[in-house]
């Protein structure tokens, strides 16, 4: 027997590629035999939520049972069949239930009453429009989605490395930001504003532009940042401290902070405008490193030590009712009464719904608003048309979608018919019917008019998982 006979070799990566698929194919089957179908994304509008490419992107188990026995909720995301042309399936986000009037102002999401019919900022300053509010495992799923890369932690994009685009770009590199093992130390009284101010030093990860550069993903933003969430980890050294985190609002002008008590039993404390709104009674050990995040999301404050929240507190301020914002968004560390050490700061912004199209919605009854999380470039209901011809060789009215949206093709907005190359024209039905016209007086146009609402019985099932690739599978928010 040879000396080398314990040694053991590992699949080849043929028996790897194949095994891999196996389990695809066998996932796929089990998922339509127990939930329902998948669906393959193949438009940047959910990014980077979710992934997809024309090629194909990532894969979703959809269940088609789901809104047979619930009710569509809020902030779902679902699949539905596109009214403007029933041969196309979207997938987005449900933001809008039947009977609502819905806002978009500042970046958020507001409700007010089916009549109300006034300028948004007077709403706002009667108490008539209430902001909504994202339930926890949906913020979280779009804070992981939207890092505000620290300067340095820009990666550009390879096709190869597709899923890994927006991974964990959002940490500050140590010798860009850190300094001395990984730790900020800050003296009593001390108080500095990190480099991951939302300056011109900082890039919004969203491909904002897809016309932009070629060969890369990450360009500098459009979308206005104005909500965040600022985590940290700290420690006192040398005794007692008084730990800070702050964040500034480009929505309005009040200071935020967070004090937090380490090394001694104390008062942690949240304070909006240095006046304080929430506290509660805390004793953690100084030497000990702690895990402390501060957010500051629809116009709610929560802190969070050691992965539970502490406090939590819903706030009233000035809210703009247009972009830009007025200022802008910031965070800050800061000690006092000792030494503070910290380290590994991340942070990331909330969504930040964008006016670009329609932005007030009366949702009708027994129907639905969806919205893309990739509002720069998401084609949803804020820009959803519908197009009428006159067919004078049959005397027919035809509609479309105003996009132009063909089964297998995009075409410029407002291309609903389109000439062809050798002049002939070409029109697309609400029923994914392609019709032909010899020249433009073989028809009339009769008007276009917004269609921003999806019927009940267009849904057609909620995202469950996604699917593949296999590294990046998990539940759907």
């Amino acid at each position: 027997m040879s000396g080398d006979a314990g040694e053991r070799r590992g699949p080849g990566p043929m028996r790897v590629a194949i095994e891999g698929t196996v389990w695809m194919l066998l996932l796929v089957l089990l998922a339509r035999g127990f939930v329902g179908d998948t669906f393959v994304l193949r438009t940047m509008s959910m990014e980077p939520t979710l992934l997809g490419r024309p090629e194909g992107g990532e894969r979703i188990v959809v269940s088609d049972l789901h809104y047979g026995f619930e009710e569509p909720a809020r902030f779902d995301v679902a699949v539905f069949v596109f009214p403007n042309d029933t041969s196309v399936r979207y997938m987005k986000r449900l933001v809008g239930l039947p009977g609502e009037q819905v806002l978009i102002l500042g970046g958020d999401l507001f409700l007010a009453p089916p009549d109300f019919t006034g300028d948004p900022a007077r709403g706002l300053e009667q108490g008539l429009l209430r902001i909504v509010r994202k339930p926890a495992a949906v913020r979280e799923t779009l804070l992981e989605g939207f890092p505000v890369p620290f300067p340095g932690g820009l990666d550009p994009f390879h096709p190869d490395r597709l899923w890994t685009a927006f991974e964990r770009l959002d940490e500050g590199p140590d010798e860009a930001v850190l300094v001395r093992e990984g730790r900020i130390e800050l003296e009593t009284g001390a108080c500095i504003l990190s480099r991951g101010r939302i300056l011109d030093d900082l890039h919004d990860l969203l491909n904002d532009h897809p016309a932009g550069a070629a060969g890369t993903l990450v360009q500098r933003g459009s979308v206005p940042v104005g909500d965040l969430s600022w985590s940290v980890e700290a420690r006192s050294r040398g005794g007692p401290a008084l730990a800070s985190l702050a964040l500034r609002n480009a929505g309005h002008d009040l200071p935020i902070e967070a004090r937090i008590p380490l090394g001694r039993k104390g008062r942690t404390r949240i304070l909006l405008d240095e006046r304080e709104i929430a506290s509660t009674e805390t004793d953690l050990e100084g030497e000990t490193w702690h895990a402390l995040r501060l957010d500051d999301i629809d116009r709610e404050l929560v802190l969070s030590i050691d992965g539970d929240v502490i406090l939590s507190a819903a706030y009233e301020a000035a809210h703009p009712t247009r972009d830009p914002l007025p200022g802008r968004s910031a965070c800050g560390l800061g000690s006092s009464g000792g030494r503070v050490a910290f380290r590994t700061p991340r942070l990331r912004r909330d969504i930040h719904y964008l006016q670009r199209g329609r932005w007030r919605f009366l949702v009708p009854e027994g129907e639905f608003l969806f919205l893309g999380d990739n509002q720069p470039a998401s084609a949803d209901a804020r820009l959803w048309r519908r197009t009428a011809i006159l067919d004078i060789r049959s005397g027919r009215i035809l509609e479309g979608d105003a996009m132009g949206l063909a089964p297998e093709t995009f075409r410029p907005p407002g291309s609903n018919p389109w000439r062809e190359p050798d002049g002939s024209f070409a029109f697309v039905d609400v029923h994914g019917r392609l019709h032909r016209f010899e020249s433009e007086s073989a028809f009339r146009r009769l008007g276009t008019w917004p269609t921003p609402y999806v019927p009940r019985d267009h849904l057609r099932g909620r995202g469950l998982l996604v699917l593949t690739p296999l590294r990046r599978m998990r539940l759907v928010r």
